[in-house]
């Protein structure tokens, strides 16, 4: 199987929908091999019944359930149970663009590329405040600083995962993401999508990010405060 793309998802089960409509509506090469895999990280709402509906019309989606609470703990799920060669992660307050799977398969190719970031939009729930420049899009995991594409040589180019991929057999060779790091629940942790990068480069891997290859990403307005900056900060020291 050429493809696999990651959905790690915790009680947001409306926005869920709306990521897997975008994915149903990928324009996908003739003959191209893929599937969507949703790791469900110990939901309450009704993530499962989305899911259910979602699969009796494309039976390309497929339902995984981590019980060990942890963004890095449901990605690994992921990886786990995926058939595909490359890995693709998106999160389930996302949009990817219609071309979004090809393009990122395209660029790693011609690239030849083991892992790879791509861009990240904005979908602002309400303007945001005039304090909330470009400097801070990082704490929301927007990425619009550059389209263009370039190498990944260090950690800090380290993309974001909701819009990332990396080659299943590189996992092989570095081990999964650190379950000690990353999103657990309701705590804004993070460093686990860094931390892994570091050690990508460091055994020698080729990594790019693919200016072309375009998510949306939610920003809802609780966000754009600075007590959830400050309470992200905290949380992720």
């Amino acid at each position: 199987m050429d493809a696999s793309i990651i959905v790690c998802t915790y009680n947001r089960a409306e926005s869920l929908r709306d990521t897997l409509r975008a994915l149903c509506a990928q324009q996908v090469s003739e003959g191209r091999q893929w599937e969507v895999i949703v790791v469900d990280n110990n939901s309450k709402d009704h993530t499962r019944k989305v899911v259910n509906e979602v699969q009796r019309v494309w039976p390309l989606l497929r339902y995984e359930f981590e019980q060990a609470q942890g963004l890095s703990h449901a990605r690994n799920k992921g990886i786990a149970v995926a058939q595909g060669d490359v890995l693709l992660f998106t999160d389930d307050d996302v949009l990817p663009e219609p071309d979004w799977l090809e393009t990122t398969l395209a660029g790693m190719a011609n690239y030849q590329a083991d892992a790879c970031g791509g861009y990240i939009a904005p979908i602002w729930e309400t303007p945001p405040p005039a304090w909330l420049t470009e400097r801070f899009y990082g704490f929301l995991a927007i990425r619009t600083d550059r389209a263009d594409d370039y190498p990944i040589a260090s950690a800090s180019q380290a993309p974001f995962g909701a819009n990332m991929a990396v080659r299943k057999a590189v996992f092989d060779q570095v081990g999964l993401f650190d379950t000690s790091r990353g999103r657990k629940g309701k705590v804004l942790a993070s460093g686990e999508d860094g931390e892994l990068f570091e050690r990508i480069l460091a055994a020698g891997f080729k990594a790019v990010f693919l200016g072309r290859s375009r998510v949306h990403h939610k920003v809802e307005s609780f966000r754009l405060t600075k007590h959830y900056f400050r309470r992200w900060r905290f949380q992720t020291s």
